[in-house]
Parts: structure tokens; sequence; C-alpha cells
């Protein structure tokens, strides 16, 4: 869209939000599909041994003032 200095009209506010919403949700799809390519449903039944991480995923959790 080029801006040649003339106000905007609530109608075209209303366009611009619409069309901005279109575009972002078809992103959102086409990134969810990215993403979703290499997951698979997880499949736990009552009784399975499952791995735990114990840890925290982040060193910010550390207070020894280094």
């Amino acid at each position: 869209m080029v801006w040649d200095g003339t106000e905007f009209t609530v109608g075209d506010i209303e366009k611009l939000f619409e069309e901005a919403r279109r575009k972002t949700k078809a992103k959102h799809e086409k990134w969810e599909k990215y993403y979703n390519s290499r997951r698979r449903d997880l499949q736990i039944k009552l009784n399975d041994w499952v791995l735990i991480a114990t840890y925290p995923l982040s060193a910010s959790t550390k207070k020894d003032g280094s």
C-alpha cells in the first residue's frame, strides 16, 4: 500500500485490520504445518514407563552469586 498523505476512513482501517487478520491466520496455519510435520501423537497408557526430567531447563534458577 502506498501512502499519499490522505486520511484513512473508518472503513479503510477496518479493511486493513481484516487483511492483517487473514494474513496472520494464513501464516499461522503455514507454520503450524511445519511445526507438526515431525511430531507424533503421544500414546501413554496406564502402567507405562516414562522418562521425566528432574532438573531445570535453564541455568537461571541457580542462585550461587556468579
